[in-house]
């Protein structure tokens, strides 16, 4: 079986590609006759059939490639952490957490709490006055 020769994409190939989808061959005729993938065909024709916009293309393309090989923790950047936000830290082997988050955790605690008894008189007050206008 013989190897196809890798056609070299320059500004004379693109003209001919461009000229010869103008006049209504197909993708695929016209990649059949140059020896070009069809599907670099539709890249060229993408570019503007300019080599180098392809080439630029070309290049992203591969950059986005090598992005996707990388592990998923490599690609996503860590996120913003908001003031006052606790940071959890589930590392093997880490130190005890410090006051700063005990106190922190404790706080957090007490405002629930705090939140939970307003809710209550809330609800106690809307009983009350639910009973007060059916009188």
């Amino acid at each position: 079986m013989k190897e196809a020769k890798k056609v070299q994409i320059t500004d004379p190939v693109c003209k001919q590609i461009q000229l010869m989808l103008k006049g209504g061959a197909k993708q695929t005729e016209v990649g059949a006759l140059m020896g070009i993938h069809p599907s670099t065909i539709s890249k060229i024709a993408k570019a503007g059939f300019s080599v180098e916009k392809y080439l630029e293309n070309k290049k992203m393309e591969r950059e986005r490639e090598k992005q996707a090989m990388k592990p998923a923790e490599e690609q996503q950047p860590a996120e913003e952490q908001v003031p006052g936000q606790i940071e959890m830290d589930l590392t093997p082997g880490k130190p005890e957490m410090s006051d700063q988050v005990k106190m922190m955790r404790f706080m957090a605690g007490q405002v629930d709490k705090l939140y939970m008894k307003l809710e209550t008189i809330n609800d106690t007050l809307n009983q009350i006055l639910r009973v007060m206008r059916k009188e």
